[in-house]
């Protein structure tokens, strides 16, 4: 299939889900929508950094920049294939926000999942294919990405916009040296790979998760009407890694309540099976009775 083929059959599969809006229901007035978009924020935002230099190593892939750099860096530096948008798109497209609010986060992941895959692509490139061949699809590989850091930047913005059409609060940008990256490489600049053709990842970006600790205590989860007995598995001063959580799906809100009667809400961020990770809505402090064993 021809590369732009393949980019529009990706836009159109985000583009196909359901966006009927309900005349009935006003999603404006729901909270729920503008909590889903900080946390679509925060997934984009995040990946930024490394979209940056995903662009970075593919363009110096296409100059030689000599033996230090290897197609398998994209697998190490690339972003996280996007969890939390697939989950909650269907239901931002369908309020009342709609669609041309929302095209440029559509956009955006929908080139980010093509980059991904051409990126598998190029990994998996045969060594006897001629230079010539192999030249040709890291262009557009380096295509690719440099419209995944603009599309970055633009999805950023919209999110913003909407938060702010909503009356919710609009988070300050996380970091701006990651969009300074972001319209360096759009400028098909390597901001990312140094003359010797290694990866420099900034140390904020190597270090940007919260530091966990394990935990292993029972705890009662209060999630859609129901009380459940889960086990935090895992803590850090900005989230929870839970166990035996059942129907846990992203986007939601859930209340954790520990054995002291402390009482922690926020968002599930991720679900797998029983296993979920929670986004607090307000950050314990690191002297918090969970956190202790960290400074011990």
């Amino acid at each position: 299939m021809a590369y732009l083929e393949m980019l529009a059959r990706d836009y159109d599969l985000w583009a196909a889900l359901d966006c009927e809006s309900n005349a009935e229901a006003d999603d404006r007035s729901d909270p729920q929508i503008s909590r889903i978009l900080q946390v679509v924020l925060v997934e984009i935002e995040q990946a930024g950094v490394f979209t940056a230099v995903s662009m970075s190593i593919a363009s110096a892939l296409l100059e030689r920049s000599g033996p230090a750099i290897n197609p398998w860096h994209l697998q190490s530096y690339g972003p996280a294939k996007a969890q939390i948008y697939p989950v909650v798109a269907a239901r931002l497209l369908s309020s009342k926000l709609g669609v041309a609010h929302l095209a440029p986060v559509q956009n955006y992941f929908a080139r980010l999942e093509f980059a991904q895959r051409l990126s598998q692509t190029v990994l998996g490139l045969d060594p006897a294919l001629p230079a010539s061949s192999q030249l040709n699809e890291i262009e557009k590989l380096e295509d690719a990405w440099r419209y995944v850091c603009r599309a970055n930047l633009e999805a950023s913005g919209a999110v913003r916009s909407c938060l702010i059409e909503l009356g919710a609060e609009a988070p300050p940008i996380t970091n701006l040296s990651a969009n300074a990256l972001l319209r360096a490489a759009e400028r098909g600049e390597r901001p990312c790979v140094d003359v010797s053709g290694n990866v420099t990842v900034p140390g904020w970006a190597e270090n940007r998760k919260a530091k966990r600790v394990a935990v292993g205590r029972p705890a009662n989860a209060y999630y859609r009407g129901l009380k459940q007995t889960v086990i935090i598995d895992n803590a850090s001063t900005t989230g929870l890694g839970l166990k035996n959580l059942d129907g846990g799906i992203a986007g939601r809100m859930i209340s954790v309540v520990l054995d002291s009667g402390e009482a922690l809400s926020g968002m599930i961020m991720w679900s797998r099976g029983t296993a979920a990770g929670i986004k607090l809505d307000e950050q314990l402090s690191e002297d918090h009775a969970l956190l202790r064993a960290v400074l011990n």
